[in-house]
């Protein structure tokens, strides 16, 4: 793949591209992380009739370390992928093939809700709940709580934090690292990557930004509304609820009839 930067109206954005130019739009978002490169491999197999372009989201990779307001769930980011498709001259014509990967595949449900006429197909690999990782109980995405606590989906390891912004790539101290991490949350424990090197750097590459906010006593000891048994999203506690899946599955079919 290759790399480009796109000024967009919100924020300029390093997108790695690969295809004609003129080919069918093929849009790629990582996940939490991540940068657009972890995309390559993938890539490197689809049809040439694809144009490919993987962005970094904001405060990841070499995209602006801009501010995120959880509040608004994924919706930031969101909006920042309207602003890139737009500048890349793809709104409005139903052409785009969108694929996201956990948080990507979020930000692309929430994306579909308010674009829906931007996309001819949408790929969802792992995905997390189009309303961010704070605690929500129903399908408009209703927060729990006023101050969106719940779920623990938005929090991380002080240590693990720390050794992010200190660009760590070491194997020292596992539960910590953010090299053990990667091999143990995106693949397999047993698997080793063989661009792993490279892949730690784009990790690495992640802003972390240090903000102290109030703490109360529901954020520390009580979790967001309670999850059905059977939940499709079991592994996810932040995840969407069954009825959300129906409503999107719904909207996915109708954009594949479209086709």
């Amino acid at each position: 793949m290759q790399t480009t930067t796109v000024d967009t109206a919100r924020l300029r954005t390093h997108c790695w591209v690969a295809g004609p130019e003129d080919g069918e739009p093929l849009l790629m978002v990582h996940g939490n992380l991540v940068t657009g490169r972890f995309f390559q491999a993938l890539a490197e197999r689809m049809p040439d009739r694809f144009r490919i372009v993987a962005p970094d989201l904001r405060s990841f990779g070499r995209t602006a370390a801009l501010r995120v307001d959880a509040s608004r769930g994924l919706r930031d980011w969101s909006d920042d992928v309207r602003s890139l498709v737009e500048a890349l001259g793809w709104a409005d014509r139903g052409r785009v093939h969108a694929v996201g990967w956990s948080m990507g595949g979020g930000i692309l449900q929430q994306y579909e809700i308010a674009h829906p006429a931007d996309l001819a197909s949408l790929t969802l690999i792992a995905p997390v709940s189009p309303f961010g990782f704070g605690g929500t109980r129903d399908v408009q995405g209703t927060p729990s709580y006023t101050d969106f606590s719940g779920s623990g989906g938005g929090t991380a390891a002080p240590d693990f934090v720390r050794r992010l912004a200190a660009r760590d790539a070491s194997e020292d101290e596992p539960m910590s690292s953010p090299r053990v991490t990667m091999r143990n949350f995106f693949w397999s424990p047993r698997y080793v990557a063989p661009d792993e090197d490279e892949l730690i750097q784009e990790v690495l590459l992640t802003s972390a930004i240090f903000t102290p906010a109030p703490v109360s006593r529901r954020r520390i000891g009580q979790a967001s509304a309670p999850r059905r048994a059977g939940s499709t999203m079991r592994s996810h506690p932040h995840g969407a609820t069954r009825a959300l899946w129906r409503h999107l599955e719904a909207r996915t079919v109708a954009l594949d009839s479209r086709r």
